[in-house]
């Protein structure tokens, strides 16, 4: 795909409110590149056709290689000088939506109603901040997400500073994290003079990936409260689900509920910047959000994608440095295709799994336990969305609204059926 227009727009928002916006009800939220539309055809039809698209496992993001930059990641997603507010807007609204007794009244509440579903709401900030990764001797930053092959990635360039996985030596194109003090006037000529992509992953098929991942993260011996909420329909009604297990019962996984917290967020907001116009954030003029990367990758399309992301590496790199094309892309952290490619033997697909031997890295240290698996095993992704899961569409269609939106043009349309919680006629 060529280069495509940048800037979307949504009046008078910044772009953590747009997060509310685009799940309200009977409110206009941006749909495509091009700005915004009114519905011409039934909400749920368009929001099925949209996210049926999506899910298809052929079908990456519409929006898609280069892309016009406007600037850097916003600060408040990342940057240090923000982290106390972060963390503090994160945890009062974690407490306010879940663990408080009004919350849970209001679960109460909303289970006793015909016809109705409580939806999941994702959280109001990027916890505990966006990634985004630099190498000062090639010039580009990367701007990672979970479950988008950003293992793989990292490995391909490594790590300067490795946190963790020890056997990681650092190549010639290591990357470090941008610090967390940098002034903000250097976090905007860095963006501005350095190459910036990112890898993008269909939503719903990373919320099947990270719940594959996340499970198998929970501790077998944990005891039956570590198992009670692990299927894959309390995960699609909920994905902070598993982190609220992990944050009440620890024993029950193997690493902090921020960790599961972190890997099912959004996608969209680490990957556009919030350029104010005159009269702050949300001033008069309204906000233009635009692209905060160069570059957009997909994971459906990995190695093709990142072939022009390595030439251009390569092209702007100095003579002295190595290529960085040619140098072997490995898969790490892949979600398990349960069946092998094939399909699975009569009685086998949606079988419960037992707890297998589990090998994770905290910090330099391995950790080796018995790990969960997922209670239902499907060869294909298009089980965990339809028939008695049908409802996982609308849920997640819901939570990941900014990511269809951003890179699908579903904004509007999945935001009103999923408003409405409730099966179409």
């Amino acid at each position: 795909m060529g280069r495509v227009p940048a800037l979307y727009k949504w009046p008078n928002v910044g772009l953590v409110a747009v997060l509310l916006l685009v799940t309200a009800p009977g409110i206009l939220a941006a749909s495509s590149l091009g700005g915004t539309h009114t519905a011409t055809t039934s909400p749920w039809t368009k929001a099925q056709q949209v996210l049926a698209s999506a899910l298809n496992v052929s079908t990456a993001a519409a929006v898609h290689g280069w892309v016009q930059k406007a600037g850097p990641v916003d600060l408040q997603l990342w940057h240090g000088s923000f982290a106390q507010e972060r963390n503090a807007q994160f945890n009062r609204w974690l407490k306010a939506s879940r663990f408080s007794a009004e919350a849970h009244q209001r679960r109460r509440s909303l289970a006793t109603k015909v016809g109705v579903q409580p939806l999941p709401e994702p959280p109001p900030v990027i916890f505990p901040k966006c990634h985004v990764f630099v190498s000062h001797r090639y010039k580009f930053i990367y701007v990672r997400h979970p479950k988008t092959a950003s293992i793989s990635i990292l490995k391909y360039f490594t790590e300067c500073n490795p946190t963790d996985r020890p056997r990681l030596t650092p190549g010639p194109a290591c990357m470090s994290q941008l610090p967390a003090d940098l002034p903000a006037a250097e976090v905007a000529r860095l963006f501005r003079d350095y190459f910036v992509f990112t890898v993008v992953r269909n939503p719903l098929q990373r919320a099947l990936s990270s719940y594959k991942f996340l499970v198998g993260r929970m501790v077998g011996s944990g005891g039956a409260a570590c198992r009670a909420g692990m299927s894959w329909d309390a995960y699609c009604a909920d994905p902070l689900s598993l982190g609220a297990i992990c944050h009440t019962t620890p024993a029950c996984c193997a690493f902090p509920s921020g960790f599961f917290w972190h890997h099912t967020l959004d996608q969209a907001r680490c990957m556009v910047t919030a350029a104010a116009a005159p009269g702050g954030r949300e001033g008069e003029g309204g906000a233009e959000v635009g692209w905060a990367v160069d570059y957009i990758a997909r994971v459906e399309h990995l190695e093709e994608d990142l072939e022009e992301v390595f030439a251009e590496i390569d092209r702007r790199r100095p003579p002295h440095l190595p290529p960085v094309t040619g140098w072997r892309l490995g898969w790490e952290n892949a979600t398990p295709r349960y069946c092998g490619g094939v399909a699975a033997l009569p009685g086998q697909d949606g079988r419960p799994v037992a707890a297998q031997r589990g090998e994770v890295w905290v910090g330099m240290k391995q950790l080796v336990y018995q790990a969960l698996q997922p209670a239902q095993r499907y060869c294909r992704a298009e089980r965990y969305y339809t028939g008695p899961h049908a409802k996982c569409m609308r849920t997640l269609g819901h939570y990941y609204a900014l990511d269809l939106s951003l890179l699908y043009g579903a904004g509007r349309e999945s935001a009103d059926v999923a408003q409405a919680g409730k099966v179409p006629p």
